[in-house]
């Protein structure tokens, strides 16, 4: 579980870089593996996300909850959160 004092720090710096920047697109279960959760069916994630607005972030208990649009993403333990600008490569083993 994701510490409360980490919890507002990852969301403070998810404020800073990411709010306000539109989804183009999202890539689910890249190298799948069975420690990896989702909620609902993830092959609709890019569906849902594409186009969406990042907004807010903050802490919700263990876990730090994005708002995107009228869509929530949790982010909790083990999630190591990376943003890439565009053009810059991307890890060959992603979830989302």
């Amino acid at each position: 579980m994701i510490e409360l004092p980490e919890a507002v720090s990852l969301a403070k710096q998810l404020d800073e870089t990411i709010s306000g920047k539109q989804i183009a697109g999202a890539i689910v279960g890249q190298t799948p593996h069975k420690l990896a959760w989702y909620y609902g069916d993830p092959s609709k994630y890019a569906g849902i996300l594409k186009g969406r607005v990042i907004g807010k972030a903050g802490p919700y208990g263990g876990l730090v909850e994005i708002k995107a649009g009228s869509t929530n993403i949790l982010i909790g333990e083990g999630v190591n959160l990376r943003f890439h600008r565009n053009n810059e490569p991307r890890p060959a083993k992603h979830q989302l």
